[in-house]
């Protein structure tokens, strides 16, 4: 590991030298050498730069430079650059935070994110070359939160499992070469807005928590697909465009539901019983026999309570 920390300038640009830390294609089984990490701070950095680079020497599997692979951590960076076969991993019990301006993490052709814990992700958002990867375990967060100027922030491909949004007045955008963007667990949206750019499709196998920001719809259509929690929450005053409840779990409304384009439930239940909401569909609703619908109990006081569409 080397770290170069300046006490003055705000740039490296005058060190015309190299700072390598990297290992090697070994002759022996399983002996490849991971890349060593490089962590540079100008004057005028609050955090510095952390990057991960292997030189193309080994594209192993089990090659992974992890943030900390023996005890818990919490880890504050600028920005985070992986190369040529460099592989970081964040552990199960693990955080880290890229707070700097501008792209947070930039991963360049056969580089791999892995993130099994929590990995906070500020600045203009995360950059995936072609022939990397973010990949994510199957209980790891994370949260994008943008920067202080409000600029638009890109949401990085891949399958995420819980992914939250938070700043106000951003625009969190999805990758819009992504056409289906899959997500595991849960999705929150606390600030900001998070914006379709293209006719994607956005996957959700947990709950839709919306607890203060907004949602764009544009063309595209969100489905709720199955997963392993049996009822999910369906939080959100914006409108969607097209939606889909299909799978076998629950949904539970718990605010009112507008839907500009079409409503198809094919599988599972909706269920809008917990309160009177209201649920307005501009297209077509549908509902297959094998879905259910449940209502809020009929009061003979109160009988648009007592309408169910087919």
């Amino acid at each position: 590991r080397i770290a170069v920390i300046l006490t003055s300038g705000t740039s490296f640009s005058g060190y015309t030298g190299a700072i390598t830390a990297y290992g090697a294609d070994s002759a022996q089984a399983n002996s490849d050498g991971a890349a060593g990490t490089i962590y540079r701070k100008t004057a005028s950095q609050s955090y510095g730069d952390l990057i991960i680079d292997n030189n193309n020497l080994s594209a192993a599997s089990y090659v992974t430079t992890d943030l900390n692979g023996t005890t818990a951590t919490g880890t504050t960076i600028g920005s985070l650059i992986m190369r040529n076969n460099g592989s970081f991993q964040v552990g199960s019990d693990d955080t880290l935070t890229i707070s700097g301006n501008g792209t947070a993490v930039l991963a360049n052709s056969a580089s791999t994110l892995t993130n099994n814990g929590i990995v906070t992700i500020g600045g203009t958002g995360a950059t995936f070359r072609a022939g990397s990867a973010f990949a994510h375990g199957s209980a790891s967060t994370v949260n994008y939160v943008g920067q202080s100027n409000d600029a638009d922030v890109l949401i990085a491909s891949g399958a995420y499992v819980n992914v939250a949004f938070n700043n106000p007045g951003t625009n969190f955008k999805l990758y819009s070469k992504q056409p289906v963007v899959n997500i595991r667990g849960i999705l929150t949206i606390t600030g900001g807005t998070l914006t379709t750019t293209n006719a994607q499709t956005l996957s959700l196998s947990g709950s839709w928590i919306n607890n203060g920001g907004s949602f764009s719809a544009g063309t595209g259509t969100v489905r709720f697909w199955k997963g392993p929690v049996a009822t999910k929450t369906l939080k959100e005053t914006s409108p969607f465009n097209n939606l889909t409840i299909s799978g076998s779990s629950t949904i539970s409304l718990a605010s009112n539901l507008d839907v500009n384009g079409n409503f198809l439930l094919s599988a599972g239940t909706l269920d809008a019983s917990a309160s009177n909401y209201n649920i307005n569909v501009a297209g077509n609703w549908k509902k297959v026999a094998a879905a259910t619908f449940t209502r809020i109990l009929c009061r003979p006081l109160i009988p648009t309570r007592c309408a169910t569409p087919d």
